[in-house]
């Protein structure tokens, strides 16, 4: 028996708890592993999500299955539309999502709950949010008596994208609830942020675009800070609360990143374009993600800004009176260089930003401190 299962063993049977089988998996297959100076360094942010190619065999086949069931479905509405049968597609979508949920959830009963495979979980997880999705968008259509194709044509209709988000976002709870998959959270706040955009979004039309910004940003502030709550629990980051602090800081990285970069620069199409002073504020801002991660030891949040600062890096770059070819030689070196710099002096740079900081009680349990096991 592998030495996850043996825990997960352990766990069921109340020999440890459930919040101790990924710190305790990851520090038994860890053999002892050390740095030079022979101890083991906390806070690495261990990726428990995807173990091994099987894992991602298993997932692949999954999103395959999803992926096809959600084609079959969509080919038979268009199949009975055609020969003018008489028979409501909204049926046929509420049947189909309710198989396709149905299935995705006993797949989640085999692998995430049974077996702990957390990467074919994630897929289950997609899967159910979105057959979920596709049922409700069935129910309600069919209550209001809107085909898919007239969705604008009513009032009702506008409140056709909260009732597929909420739908999504109930199903994600309702995994979450049943499997404490930590992905689950990442992807609760994706779909908070969804469901938030499609109800502004049924009462200001296409104005929402101008909304967009402010309530990305302030969704980010939210899933940063459920993140920051789960991680004071565990500032060694080694057990499952750092797993769905991992996925909240994920999911709260865009959403401040393009937040942000579209209160400031964006147009009134809400697209945002980079000049040579917009592009030095937004490498202003990446800096300032990147102390936050430094602070509180959390890669995730400074990864979401690489293509921004890529952006950044390319338009400073182009204002020099170089060849094009050349300028996205020296944007992709830049942007490497930096990217090694950074993640080599990790601790060194968090040694030094602490001992600034000196976080003492409750603070040190947000900034933890840089140490060595």
């Amino acid at each position: 028996m592998k030495t996850q299962e043996k825990l997960t063993a352990a766990a069921k049977n109340g020999l440890i708890s459930p919040d101790q089988v990924a710190a305790l998996a990851a520090f038994l297959d860890s053999n002892g592993v050390a740095d030079s100076s022979g101890a083991r360094l906390r806070g690495e942010e261990e990726l428990r999500f995807v173990r091994n190619l099987h894992d991602i065999f298993i997932a692949l086949g999954i999103f395959l299955l999803g992926i096809g069931l959600f084609g079959a479905i969509a080919y038979v509405v268009e199949q009975v539309r055609a020969a003018n049968l008489g028979i409501d597609s909204a049926f046929i979508a509420i049947g189909g999502g309710v198989f396709g949920a149905g299935i995705m959830w006993a797949l989640a009963e085999a692998f995430a709950r049974r077996r702990r495979l957390f990467f074919p979980a994630i897929a289950t997880a997609i899967g159910f949010s979105g057959f979920a999705a596709l049922t409700a968008a069935g129910l309600y259509l069919g209550a209001i008596g809107v085909e898919a194709d007239n969705i604008g044509a009513s009032l009702a209709g506008r409140f056709v994208p909260l009732a597929v988000a909420g739908a999504a976002l109930a199903a994600a709870f309702g995994f979450f609830a049943r499997f404490r998959l930590p992905f689950s959270l990442g992807l609760i706040a994706g779909l908070s942020l969804a469901s938030v955009l499609a109800l502004v979004g049924a009462f200001v039309g296409e104005d929402l675009i101008h909304w967009l910004p402010a309530i990305a940003l302030c969704a980010g502030v939210a899933a940063l800070a459920a993140a920051v709550r789960f991680d004071m629990q565990d500032p060694a980051r080694q057990s499952l609360a750092a797993d769905n602090a991992f996925w909240l800081h994920a999911a709260a990285a865009p959403m401040l990143m393009h937040g942000a970069l579209g209160l400031l620069f964006g147009d009134a199409n809400g697209a945002i374009t980079y000049s040579l002073g917009s592009a030095a504020t937004a490498l202003s801002l990446i800096v300032l993600m990147a102390l936050i991660s430094l602070a509180l030891n959390r890669r995730a949040l400074v990864v979401s800004g690489l293509i921004t600062a890529g952006l950044s890096i390319a338009t400073i770059i182009g204002a020099a009176e170089i060849a094009s070819d050349l300028k996205a030689i020296l944007t992709l070196i830049t942007l490497g260089l930096i990217v090694i710099s950074f993640g080599g002096g990790w601790h060194m740079l968090r040694r030094g930003l602490v001992g600034l900081i000196k976080p003492q009680g409750v603070w040190a349990r947000i900034v933890p401190i840089e140490a060595v096991d």
